[in-house]
């Protein structure tokens, strides 16, 4: 009988075991942590953000965009749904498209896939970390910390990179994959919080609110998205600034410059307000208070050199349109970003284009298939990196 390892339990690995398990392949999955799926428990804030109904290939960054488009024409966001159900995890979804199971329970779904394991008798190997692969025309020879050795045929790698490391994501791994002649690029934290000197918004801490955000490198634009962001001591976090953090890595921080559009669909009735307000005693404050959070106008005044309790009639054209710049491009100098305890995802790793995306087969080595966030690929926040773990290990484990 044919015998396929797969490294980690994580979703990528979970999906990859239930479908070489269905062929008769004798299936082993090993994870260092006591129980699977310890990354699944924590999406969407434990409630499992699983999917989303706007997936599509552009919305990832990965080095071949047609290499997205073949791979989620493989296993995409309506196969996922559909084997969900049958699986016996119902799902539901958000106005704005973010799919969860209908329990809004992420630790449902992990004991949903834990005992979908136990039927197809998947031997899952818990609190074992591989630490060494051998590799030869016989098949793959996988040593764990306590010298144990197991013996496959075929090698699924879906060991993830090195986000949330409490949790058992090291990228140990990866000096393997470059021993073995595979491009690694390096790691950097994705889906994290930003930093940033907060010098002048001391006073917005804790204030959550919708924006607009820009990123750009030497004054080119490089990247922008739209959602909902906290302000904190340290910078800015929510999903507005976490999906530009992949572009943001040691030795590019001085280059870089990040801009928030706090207006998004309200600047011309801000402007009929003021407008009509422009002869009137009442402070500005009130008059932006109309859409922003209470704490917010005093600082968009003190960005213009403007008194908190200015009123209206006392504005002049210039200190109106100063307000207005600084309401569509509040400007922070970027400093960092949190690191891999803080991100949700790690960008780098093997690029896209030594995989085969309708197998996920390594082009460069026999019988290594290799799945989840070991590749270079990052979506945005909202259940699409989820979703590429699902499709990959889905793919993987099907062409084993």
């Amino acid at each position: 009988m044919r015998t396929v390892g797969i490294i980690g339990a994580g979703p990528a690995g979970i999906l990859a075991a239930l479908e070489s398990s269905k062929k008769g392949i004798q299936t082993l999955l090993f994870d260092s942590n006591p129980g699977i799926g310890r990354k699944l428990l924590v999406t969407g804030a434990g409630r499992c953000n699983l999917t989303n109904a706007a997936v599509e290939a552009r919305r990832y960054t990965c080095a071949d965009r047609e290499w997205m488009t073949a791979l989620l024409k493989t296993f995409g966001h309506e196969d996922l749904l559909a084997y969900l159900q049958e699986l016996g995890i119902l799902t539901t979804s958000t106005l704005d498209g973010w799919f969860y199971p209908a329990s809004y329970s992420a630790t449902t779904v992990v004991d949903t896939l834990s005992s979908a394991l136990e039927v197809q008798k998947v031997d899952v190997i818990l609190n074992t970390r591989i630490t060494a692969v051998d590799w030869s025309d016989s098949g793959f020879i996988l040593s764990d910390a306590r010298k144990m050795k197991y013996h496959v045929d075929h090698l699924v790698l879906a060991s993830g990179g090195k986000a949330s490391p409490d949790i058992g994501s090291t990228g140990e791994l990866f000096p393997l994959l470059a021993q073995w002649g595979h491009t690694i690029i390096p790691l950097h934290p994705a889906l994290a919080p930003i930093e940033a000197d907060m010098r002048n918004y001391r006073a917005l801490q804790g204030v959550r609110l919708d924006a607009h955000a820009r990123l750009f490198k030497s004054n080119s634009l490089i990247g922008e998205t739209t959602g909902n962001l906290i302000f904190t001591e340290w910078g800015l976090n929510g999903p507005a600034v976490m999906d530009l953090s992949h572009l943001i890595h040691f030795g590019n921080v001085a280059e870089l410059r990040l801009e928030l559009d706090l207006l998004l669909d309200h600047e011309k009735d801000l402007h009929d307000l003021f407008e009509r307000k422009s002869g009137s005693k009442v402070p500005a404050r009130i008059l932006l208070g109309s859409i922003l959070p209470p704490k917010v106008p005093p600082v968009i005044l003190a960005q213009t050199g403007l008194d908190a309790d200015i009123q209206a009639d006392r504005l002049t054209p210039e200190n109106l349109s100063g307000i207005f710049q600084s309401l569509k491009a509040l400007p922070f100098h970027v400093t960092g970003v949190r690191g891999f305890k803080y991100c949700q995802v790690s960008a780098g790793g093997v690029p896209v284009t030594e995989v085969d995306p309708k197998t996920m087969r390594s082009l460069i080595i026999p019988g290594l298939f290799l799945a989840g966030e070991v590749l270079d690929v990052v979506g945005p926040c909202g259940g699409y990196n989820l979703q590429f773990a699902f499709s990959s290990g889905v793919t993987a484990g099907r062409a084993v």
